[in-house]
């Protein structure tokens, strides 16, 4: 049975005709250099013992491009075994394994590995709904390693000791690809893109404008002689820097943290521009981690950055300290996009959306509704907007569900 198909590969199902395949190319000793080892030639039985055995979940593949056979893969979703020694064990992420290796090597150092690679990577992911994919190269092996940190593989772990090879125990690298890094990586060039390409305030995109809601929300500060802001997910300052300027006659801090450097290179830049330097605090940071003290803040912002928290664990836990980090008669202003889809407008085709948390929007109620017992509802709506994107040479149509939720902190919400 054929898996997938990309332009010159084809990945099927191991099949018994292919047990001589597997005997020549394991009898090669450039080929067992790299896999198995030159002390470990394989006849027709150890074939049979290795490839053809139903001892565990692995899906054995055989690799052909352009119609030839040229080498074998296969996956499997790691156990608990391999979830301790990875150090995977409290992780409730789905992890797949995958070991692979060019049988015929007139077909090396061609790049047909990291083309390998990458479509397994983009199966696993996209099919499987895989959370993060992982190797175990040999440390020696810096050929794999070179291919594997291609593909977007990182190192995350020394495993000492870890494999035997040619009569001894060999150190290797546990590698890793995950979904998150993906994504955020794709969000990356995204953003530095647009922050490239267009000027805060100018107008030709989203940064053209502060958000209404978000400014119009600091009324509820108006009689306040200080107000303490902080903006998740702050990026260049869209509004950040329309609130630092709203508190200059009067005390106040807008304290800004964001994932990305350059966001927060460039608002530094563009508070110093408007002149509201002292009342900008920046902190590099991922809003997942980014700790929150009790009671610190009048009025927390969070647009368009929730759902980028990396499981809904961090969503909830990101909530709490929300929560608790707002003062009494403080604001919550969360602007939450959920039930995304991604349709590539040439084809037609529904994309796995490049989002980190992507809720169903009757979720998010749920969840937001549940954290904020007690405190007045403000204002809230929920809009279904469209976006055109471009991804990666590819023109993307982006929809979702955009929630508003502005809620207030009594003293009720206290007990």
């Amino acid at each position: 049975m054929i898996l997938y198909q990309t332009d010159l590969l084809t990945i099927r199902e191991l099949e018994h005709r292919d047990k001589n395949l597997l005997v020549s190319w394991l009898n090669d000793p450039l080929v067992l250099t790299y896999y198995e080892g030159r002390d470990r030639p394989h006849d027709g039985d150890l074939v049979d013992a290795h490839f053809y055995t139903e001892e565990d979940s692995a899906v054995r593949c055989l690799i052909e491009f352009e119609d030839r056979p040229i080498g074998y893969i296969q996956f499997y979703e790691i156990e608990e075994e391999e979830r301790l020694a990875y150090g995977y064990s409290e992780s409730t992420d789905k992890i797949y394994g995958t070991d692979q290796f060019i049988g015929e090597t007139a077909y090396w150092d061609q790049g047909i590995g990291k083309r390998l690679v990458t479509s397994m990577v983009d199966y696993l992911m996209n099919v499987l709904k895989a959370d993060r994919v992982v190797m175990d190269p040999q440390q020696w092996n810096l050929r794999a390693i070179r291919c594997y940190e291609r593909c977007g593989f990182t190192k995350v772990k020394e495993l000492p000791a870890r494999e035997m090879h040619e009569g001894e125990l060999r150190d290797c690298w546990l590698m890793e690809y995950s979904r998150i890094s993906k994504i955020r990586e794709e969000e990356r060039k995204y953003h530095d893109a647009c922050y490239e390409n267009y000027k805060l305030f100018e107008e030709g995109s989203w940064l053209s404008k502060p958000v209404k809601t978000v400014m119009d929300a600091l009324s509820y500060f108006d009689a306040y002689e200080y107000v303490a802001v902080l903006d998740l997910g702050s990026g260049v300052g869209r509004n950040s820097i329309p609130i630092a300027e709203a508190l200059k006659h009067k005390g106040g801090k807008v304290v800004c943290v964001d994932l990305l450097p350059s966001a927060l290179t460039k608002l530094l830049a563009y508070s110093e521009q408007f002149g509201v330097r002292g009342q900008i605090e920046t902190h590099l940071s991922d809003i997942g981690e980014y700790e929150i003290a009790p009671d610190t803040f009048d009025y927390i912002v969070a647009v368009s950055s929730l759902e980028h928290v990396d499981s809904e664990q961090s969503f909830e836990r990101v909530l709490d300290q929300i929560v608790m980090g707002t003062k009494i008669n403080g604001v919550n202003c969360l602007i939450v996009n959920s039930n995304l889809q991604e349709i590539d407008t040439l084809t037609g085709e529904e994309l796995t959306p490049l989002i980190e948390l992507n809720l169903t929007t009757e979720h998010l109620h749920e969840m937001l509704n549940k954290q904020y017992v007690g405190w007045d509802i403000v204002f809230t709506t929920l809009k279904k907007l469209t976006f055109n994107i471009e991804r990666n040479g590819k023109q993307i149509l982006l929809k979702t569900d955009c929630l508003t939720y502005v809620v207030r902190k009594n003293t009720l919400s206290e007990s």
